[in-house]
């Protein structure tokens, strides 16, 4: 009987390890986005268009990927690149990628 509470209590240290473990993942994952500026992130975006084609665009800024995606199913998606206004046509998908090495 002994022994069966000593197994549910090294079971109880045990979950209680996981969940120290995970919340200390994630402060620490929240922390690194906080030090590396989420707002000035740089990635790769993929362009699915209307015509079937892909196009890839490299060290392109989330907030001009965030402005592509909220016009992806129009007719045209307008957005400005390096302070210069970019027509990309019809897109149907966008997807972003952190790294910017895509497609080498």
């Amino acid at each position: 009987m002994h022994f069966i509470k000593l197994i549910r209590l090294y079971f109880k240290i045990c979950q209680l390890c996981i969940i120290i473990y995970f919340v200390v993942s994630a402060i620490i994952y929240m922390e690194n986005k906080y030090l590396m500026g989420e707002r000035n992130m740089t990635g790769t975006a993929v362009l699915y268009m209307a015509d079937e084609k892909m196009l890839i665009l490299r060290n392109i800024e989330k907030e001009v990927m965030e402005e592509i995606q909220s016009q992806c199913g129009h007719d045209q998606c307008i957005c400005h690149v390096d302070e210069k206004e970019v027509n990309y046509g019809s897109v149907k998908h966008a997807m972003w990628m952190e790294r910017v090495d895509i497609g080498d």
